[in-house]
């Protein structure tokens, strides 16, 4: 009886260890599962002010990733990470190659396409100057 007693007691004490400990972490706040509202803030050089001594792994709580609005090779860079940017700055090339050869695929394709249509607009004064001389049967329904 006093080993079950004990058992029960033990227990209690761990159930409400654990969630004492639990309103800590969240701060006595329940947790919401769910869609997190986004909003923008402005950026601001500032001491933190919290100091923790503990073994662990520090993760950021706002991050943000920079994209190409292009894919390419990159052929260098001219930052390193951490390094604070200026806007305008350059911060990689990519090779130019394969855009120049788009390029020059679409100057050929534009010039094809302007010589089928001076042929196109040939072709019509042709056959509008054989309208106006009868030299092309008219068709009657």
């Amino acid at each position: 009886m006093v080993v079950l007693l004990l058992f029960s007691l033990l227990f209690y004490w761990v159930i409400q260890y654990h969630s004492e400990g639990q309103k800590a972490v969240t701060g006595g706040r329940r947790q919401f599962i769910g869609v997190v509202p986004v909003t923008t803030a402005t950026a601001r050089k500032d001491s933190i002010g919290v100091y923790l001594d503990a073994i662990g792994t520090v993760t950021a709580v706002y991050t943000d990733s920079i994209t190409a609005q292009v894919t390419g090779v990159i052929t260098a860079v001219h930052y390193r990470e951490g390094q604070l940017v200026r806007v305008g700055e350059p911060l990689i090339d990519i090779d130019p190659r394969p855009y120049a050869a788009q390029l020059v695929e679409a100057q050929g394709a534009l010039e094809r396409d302007q010589n089928l249509l001076a042929e196109a607009q040939m072709d019509l004064d042709r056959y509008k100057q054989a309208w106006a001389h009868n030299a092309i049967p008219r068709q009657t329904l």
